[in-house]
């Protein structure tokens, strides 16, 4: 009988933590199977068996939060209120060159331009409250959303805002109610306690020679080995989605209709729109090709103009001079 086999260790450091749960539940499950008393390795077994509480912690999942999904639902509703000002102010501005619509626009590109970038959404919710605090102070501000009837507007927006806001605030506090899980310090020490393990089931080989080890250590083996395919299959797909990612970043980037040159080999002329930013529309090519005998048309009609002036020019000399 071979009492030297060995036990191969598994890769805690590239688990997740719920393929480590997954690994303790398992490796439990494969010694109790083969009895540990009879293999005399209880010992080395009830500290792991003792954890057991900790590894259903790195199992535990929550799923979708539903309060992320509110607060999402209700920051786009929010920005279609934005929206739906700028709108109206563009709409108006449109029919009258007016100076109260003028600084309805400048408080609007100071505090509502740009909202998509802005770092998190407690910045963003500052940037909107900035400009609901600039109609209350503003007198001019305020007056002229009257006199244009945009104070309706305004107020749709303060109220996406407070609910914005209030479904944040019940997020955190949802938050701060789930069990506080040191996720790393608990598998560290499943992993510790896993080694103690397979290393106690090498050293009870020459300990117990008339034992034999050598089914328990082959399961487990192959449990290890299982764990290792999967790590390195999920590590490699993760990197090719990442050069995926790479690449289609690479080609936005690139564009994809270059701008032809405005005259080329051929000579024909291409003029382009100068902007597409009011429209939304790409630039577009417009080419006028010149006919095949355009230009022996006009090469002909000059030698026939030089003709008839060459004539016109003879007719005095034949006729002598004129008194």
């Amino acid at each position: 009988m071979n009492t030297h086999l060995e036990v191969r260790k598994p890769a805690f450091s590239r688990f997740l933590k719920a393929e480590a749960a997954e690994f303790a539940k398992k490796t439990i499950g494969i010694v109790r199977s083969k009895e540990a008393e009879d293999l005399l390795i209880t010992p080395f077994t009830a500290p792991l068996l003792a954890l057991k509480p900790e590894i259903e912690l790195l199992s535990l999942r929550y799923g979708v939060d539903p309060e992320r999904i509110k607060v999402e639902t209700l920051k786009s509703k929010m920005m279609l209120t934005i929206s739906d000002l700028k709108l109206q102010v563009r709409l108006r501005s449109k029919d009258a060159n007016d100076a109260d619509l003028y600084l309805i626009g400048s408080h609007i590109n100071t505090h509502l331009r740009s909202l998509n970038k802005a770092r998190n959404d407690k910045v963003l919710a500052q940037k909107i409250d900035g400009f609901s605090q600039a109609v209350q102070t503003d007198a001019a501000l305020s007056e002229a959303l009257v006199e244009h009837d945009l104070t309706s507007y305004v107020t749709t927006i303060k109220l996406a805002l407070a609910e914005f806001r209030a479904a944040m605030s019940d997020r955190v506090t949802l938050l701060s109610e789930r069990p506080k899980v040191d996720t790393q310090l608990i598998v560290a020490k499943v992993a510790k306690t896993v080694n103690n393990l397979f290393n106690g089931i090498e050293a009870s080989q020459i300990i117990n020679p008339e034992v034999d080890y050598e089914p328990l250590i082959h399961e487990l083996n192959e449990l290890v080995n299982g764990f290792r395919l999967s790590v390195r299959l999920r590590i490699a797909n993760n990197k090719r989605k990442a050069e995926g990612k790479e690449e289609e970043e690479e080609d936005q980037e690139q564009p994809n209709d270059p701008t032809p040159d405005p005259e080329d080999d051929e000579g024909t002329t291409e003029v382009q729109a100068t902007s597409a930013r009011s429209y939304g529309f790409a630039p577009y090519n417009l080419s006028v090709e010149p006919e095949e005998d355009e230009e022996d048309y006009w090469d002909e009609e000059d030698d026939d103009e030089s003709e008839e002036g060459d004539e016109y020019a003879e007719e005095p000399a034949e006729g002598g001079e004129e008194d």
